[in-house]
């Protein structure tokens, strides 16, 4: 259970430095929808309803950084506190323990990257089967999970699953493993356990930690972007970068048959999905070392992958 102590201001000043500094984490973390209702003394009624807008059409991430920005600006005197209040109780104690200082996050980050690195596996579970097994979960992320399934299918339901209970408090990894042996999924329970028994450095050694998202239209479709959903192209639009040559520089000469590159070593390293492959990785190391963040699609098998990367491959694959 959370510390309930209130918290000692130390000055507006630092109030907003510590605000500003714990952005990210309440960006990625909160839902806006779930804390608002404990803010609306310090919110303007049109501010509200743009924050419940940009959450429904653009994700809770988009919102909660609108929402931090009228907070940043709010003056009226324990904004803050009841900042930490709302967290508390929208069943984010967690959230606010880290905050106050009183808990690390680097737990809930390694555990959600786990989840994402088996995403593509965590497909075969049955989303409404797993509620009973979350405890972590509030009564309303389980109602939209249900919604989902009922309106949208199973696909829809299990991407609604791990987006709410990656947010919840530590712990929820523990019970979401044992909800996979629960329901059967013995397999899927193993490998996490596997991956969460090797220290973090060994999958994620750089600092800090890139994001990727992206989707795939047609059976494996996952999310993407900060508030999920699916989408399709029916036109795969591949951009072909081509690096600017300096006039300074003479061209190459050609390179002599010892330093051909060498002949595959079987017909498979020719295949078209090995080709598009190292097509796309090539492409998205290149652009990675020009912006922050590169985004594009490819077809193969008939189907698109959508891809955004924001630094990810700026160290290599």
């Amino acid at each position: 259970m959370a510390d309930s102590t209130p918290h000692t201001p130390g000055g507006d000043q630092l109030d907003r430095a510590l605000l500003a500094a714990f952005i990210p984490l309440l960006r990625e973390t909160v839902i806006p929808s779930t804390i608002i209702a404990h803010l609306m003394a310090l919110l303007p009624l049109d501010e509200v309803d743009k924050i419940l807008a940009d959450e429904r059409s653009s994700g809770p991430a988009v919102a909660m950084q609108r929402l931090l920005g009228v907070l940043q600006e709010c003056r009226q005197p324990g904004w803050f506190q009841a900042l930490l209040d709302a967290l508390e109780n929208s069943r984010y104690e967690h959230i606010r323990d880290i905050i106050k200082g009183r808990q690390s996050a680097c737990d809930m980050a390694f555990f959600r990257r786990l989840l994402a690195v088996c995403a593509p596996n965590l497909q075969r579970i049955v989303a409404v089967d797993m509620l009973p097994h979350l405890c972590c979960l509030t009564d309303d992320d389980k109602v939209l999970v249900r919604n989902e399934a009922r309106n949208h299918g199973n696909s829809r339901a299990v991407v609604t699953l791990l987006d709410r209970v990656t947010r919840r408090e530590p712990g929820w990894f523990q019970q979401f493993v044992s909800g996979l042996r629960q329901t059967g999924f013995d397999d899927i329970a193993e490998q996490l356990e596997d991956l969460s028994s090797v220290p973090e450095e060994v999958y994620f050694p750089e600092e800090p930690f890139a994001e990727v998202s992206g989707v795939v239209t047609g059976e494996a479709a996952v999310p993407t972007g900060d508030g999920g959903g699916y989408q399709s192209c029916p036109e795969p639009g591949f951009p072909e970068e081509t690096a600017p040559r300096s006039p300074e520089k003479s061209a190459p000469e050609p390179s002599s048959p010892e330093e051909s590159a060498p002949e595959p070593s079987s017909p498979e390293d020719t295949a078209p999905w090995k080709v598009a492959l190292s097509q796309l990785g090539s492409q998205l190391i290149s652009m990675s070392g020009r912006m922050g963040v590169t985004v594009g699609q490819v077809c193969m098998f008939g189907r698109t992958i959508h891809y955004s990367t924001r630094g990810a491959f700026s160290h290599g694959l």
